[in-house]
Parts: structure tokens; sequence; C-alpha cells
């Protein structure tokens, strides 16, 4: 199949896993092609070519200049995302590896607090106005949020950009 790799990084910048991002499938796939796509996939040495669990893995990103913990963070859902997000402002972001996916999100925050972050601005694509489980998910995030003993701001962005990447590319792309 055919795809790009996506590094997974940890607060230190190291690699701690690694995603595989699978192109679109074609406008003639078939339907047994389309009922087995999945977008992302975690690599693996295994046979398998639809990758991996996520056991093991890293399950929060850390994108942009994390030389200095800084006062905000950013959070998203997706490495990807983040990693564009981060380049696009030149902000410090952490992507979460889907936005249901929290189990380490608080121990993670606790840690930032410690190295002396104090917000994390909640960039969760604006779906979550139509989508009971990404709605869901935000509600959680926020409960993790206050739990890590932090501040949040929910950041909202025109609902024509579904995701922060977009609207940031978007903005760029007016300035140009």
């Amino acid at each position: 199949k055919n795809g790009y790799f996506v590094p997974v990084r940890d607060s230190f910048g190291r690699i701690s896993g690694m995603q595989i991002r699978f192109d679109d499938l074609p406008d003639n796939a078939t339907a047994e092609q389309k009922e087995s796509y999945h977008k992302y996939a975690w690599f693996s040495s295994s046979e398998k070519d639809t990758g991996c669990s996520i056991s093991g893995c890293e399950n929060i990103h850390y994108a942009g200049d994390w030389y200095k913990t800084p006062k905000q963070v950013n959070l998203t859902e997706g490495v990807l995302k983040a990693d564009i997000a981060a380049a696009l402002s030149n902000s410090p972001f952490i992507g979460l590896v889907g936005v249901n996916n929290l189990s380490n999100l608080c121990f993670e925050l606790m840690q930032l607090k410690d190295r002396g972050t104090e917000k994390i601005n909640i960039c969760i694509d604006m779906d979550y106005r139509d989508k009971k489980e990404v709605a869901s998910a935000l509600d959680n995030i926020k409960e993790i949020i206050e739990k890590a003993g932090l501040e949040y701001t929910l950041v909202t962005w025109p609902e024509q950009y579904k995701g922060i990447d977009d609207f940031l590319l978007a903005r760029k792309n007016l300035k140009e």
C-alpha cells in the first residue's frame, strides 16, 4: 500500500513510534477495499499489512520546539495535524493519537505542569459540534486537564476548516 511514515515523538524529541499515513483510495476502489481501508496504521515489523496496535507505543506526540517547556501548550488530535499546526504557528503542540486515546494524557500534563506549563489551549477538530463521540472526548479532555491542575481554553475557528491545521494553512495563504 502506498503512503508515508509519520514519526511519533516524545517530549525529548525521540521517535517513540511510527504511524503509516496511507494514501487515499482511488474513486474506483472496490467495496471490499473501502470496507477494510484505514487512513492510519502503526508501523510494525510483523507480516501484517494493516500495521499493529498502539500498545507499547506513545499515544501523545510532541510537535514544535520543546527545548524549553512553554507556559502555554496547544493540544490537538492527530500526530500529523500537530506537526503541521506547530510548523504553521511556530507554537508547541501535543497531538493525541486519536481523540479518545487519553490513557497517558493526565500523566503527560502533570509532567508538563511540573516543568512550568500553566495552560492548555484545546484545538480539537470543529466536528465536536456535530459528532457526539468527539464532544464526549472533549469533555473528557477538559476533565483531565483540570485533574492535572492546569487551566484551559477551547480554541475555535470558522467551521469550514475542520482542523486547526486547515485553519492555520488558510490563514497563512491569505497573508501571502
